[in-house]
C-alpha cells in the first residue's frame, strides 16, 4: 500500500486497500517505481482485476548499491475496474526504500 499520496483527482486510490478503482471508463496510464536495498531482490506486478499487466523488477544482488526498478502500462479500464501493484518475490532480506523512492501513479489519459 502506498498510504502518502499527493495528488488524487477523481478520488481513484484507496490508500486504505492500495487499490486504485477507475472512477471512469477510459485509456489509463499506470506506473510503478520500487526501489531495493543493496544486496536484496524484489519482483512486482502491476495488477488490473487479478491479472498481471505488467512486471515490475528491483535486483540489486549483484551490486552494493540501492536499485531501481520500474514499469509502465497503458492499459483500457471501465467503471469500477481495478489496479494495484502487487509483490510477488522477495530475496529473504529485501527491504523496499519508501518515503518518495517506491511510488504507484494512474491517470486517465483520455474517456471512452
Amino acid at each position: 500500500m502506498f498510504d502518502s499520496v499527493v495528488t488524487n483527482i477523481g478520488g481513484g486510490y484507496h490508500s486504505r486497500h492500495g487499490l486504485f478503482t477507475a472512477p471512469k471508463a477510459g485509456v489509463y496510464i499506470f506506473s510503478s517505481s520500487l526501489l531495493v536495498q543493496p544486496n536484496s531482490g524484489i519482483e512486482g506486478q502491476i495488477m488490473k482485476n487479478g491479472r498481471n499487466i505488467q512486471g515490475v523488477l528491483a535486483n540489486s544482488r549483484i551490486h552494493k548499491d540501492y536499485v531501481q526498478g520500474s514499469g509502465t502500462a497503458v492499459v483500457q479500464l471501465g467503471i469500477g475496474d481495478e489496479v494495484w501493484v502487487e509483490t510477488t518475490e522477495w530475496t529473504h532480506d529485501a527491504a523496499l526504500r519508501m518515503d518518495d523512492y517506491t511510488s504507484f501513479m494512474g491517470c486517465l489519459i483520455f474517456e471512452l
